[in-house]
This record gives C-alpha cells, sequence and structure tokens, in this order.
C-alpha cells in the first residue's frame, strides 16, 4: 500500500468514527466499509491504478488521483475528504 494512501486512510477511517459514530465501520486492510439505513459506502485502495476509489449508494463509483498533496476526483476535482463527508451527510439525512 502507498505511503500517501497509508496516511490518508488512516486520517480519513479517524474521523469517519468522530464525526459519524450513527454508522458502523469495518476498517480493514486497504478497504473501509460504511454501513447506513441507505447502504453502504465502500472506500478501498487500487493499487495498479495508484488511486482511491469510492462506491456510494447513492452517486456511484467515484476515482480519487493524488495531485499537489491532496487526493482529488478524476472527473470533479473535489477534494477526496469533502467529498467523503457529502456522502455521508447525504447519507445520514
Amino acid at each position: 500500500m502507498s505511503l500517501l494512501w497509508e496516511n490518508e486512510f488512516e486520517t480519513c477511517a479517524l474521523n469517519l468514527e468522530k464525526n459519524f459514530p450513527q454508522f458502523d465501520f469495518d476498517q480493514e486492510d486497504e478497504r473501509i466499509t460504511v454501513y447506513t439505513c441507505k447502504g453502504i459506502l465502500l472506500i478501498n485502495w487500487h493499487s495498479v491504478a495508484n488511486q482511491i476509489w469510492v462506491s456510494s449508494p447513492i452517486t456511484g463509483a467515484h476515482h480519487f488521483f493524488y495531485d499537489q498533496e491532496e487526493w482529488k476526483n478524476t472527473r470533479t476535482k473535489i477534494i477526496f475528504k469533502e467529498q467523503i463527508i457529502q456522502e455521508l451527510n447525504i447519507l445520514n439525512a
């Protein structure tokens, strides 16, 4: 696993548990699974593409690449952390 991804993964897991205690989380190797009443949000590391991949029950699939010290969405350029917060707020509504 990439050191950049490892740091992002650990930060993400800690922030999710702290800011969204109403959801259940599983953290395994290169994957975080978030269980909500509206479906499962999956965050994982895709080592071949060197990207973070997210699967949302609301907005579908997203891919993030590392650019200038931030993980950015390959289509929208939204920062990974912001995207995850948006997704979980939608799933919490």
